[in-house]
């Protein structure tokens, strides 16, 4: 049992999707067939309630074990969510 949304391989497949890698660079990358990474695809995107592979890569859920998880603040200032200016 997984205390996150997803399984390990769920989101390492996830996070490859989101940078829009295809099913068959992933599956190269990560060393799995075509069909694992499909498999995972599938159940990230029924576990999240999704519509497809398209909402899968738009999705911006983060894993528990990243950093940013733990991150509660967001950044804002006089200037709303900009958060910086270039002059």
């Amino acid at each position: 049992p997984h205390d996150d949304l997803l399984t390990p391989a769920e989101w390492r497949v996830t996070e490859l999707v989101r940078h829009g890698l295809t099913n068959s660079r992933i599956a190269a990358m990560l060393g799995v067939s075509a069909d694992a990474v499909k498999f995972h695809v599938a159940n990230a995107v029924l576990k999240l309630g999704l519509d497809g592979k398209a909402a899968l890569k738009r999705w911006d859920g983060v894993s528990r074990a990243s950093a940013l998880h733990e991150r509660k603040e967001t950044m804002t200032t006089a200037l709303g969510p900009i958060g910086q200016i270039a002059r």
